[in-house]
């Protein structure tokens, strides 16, 4: 596991932590999750990325607000409805769900990814709703593999 280096990203007023494995000349590959998370969980799935991609991880959580650990004080703010949302990501995106998560099913994911114009859902079998963490070699082929169908390379 190697952890990413620390920074920060600002837009409109947002000021966002972020995680690095910079890869200078390659594709960006920017990793996102939901919720309760946080920027680390990237920690195991970046590295494998980090051989074709340079990676960015955003970290949702408010800056001295929640901690590293699944932080309950996420569920205190009113949810965020991300379907109007989905629709304006102008790149392709892919959307990867465990086979087994109790939490993201195929359904949703496929609804998700059919909401994003270049958008595409994938299963990892057998893996749970933490598949970065679970199995990250895996999830890391699963995007290379995608990343090179949509480039052709």
């Amino acid at each position: 596991m190697s952890c990413g280096a620390p920074g920060e990203v600002r837009v409109n007023g947002l000021r966002l932590r972020t995680h690095a494995w910079p890869s200078p000349g390659r594709p960006r590959a920017l990793l996102l999750h939901s919720l309760a998370a946080h920027g680390h969980w990237w920690d195991w799935a970046a590295p494998p990325l980090a051989e074709r991609f340079d990676v960015l991880a955003l970290d949702f959580r408010a800056p001295g607000i929640w901690t590293y650990a699944f932080d309950h004080a996420v569920f205190l703010h009113p949810p965020v409805d991300p379907w109007p949302f989905l629709p304006r990501i102008g790149c392709p995106a892919l959307v990867v769900h465990g086979e087994a998560s109790t939490i993201m099913d195929a359904e949703t994911c496929g609804r998700v990814a059919a909401a994003i114009p270049h958008g595409r859902a994938v299963t990892l079998p057998g893996a749970h709703h933490h598949l970065i963490i679970e199995e990250p070699e895996r999830f890391s082929r699963i995007v290379a593999d995608w990343h090179r169908a949509i480039i052709g390379a």
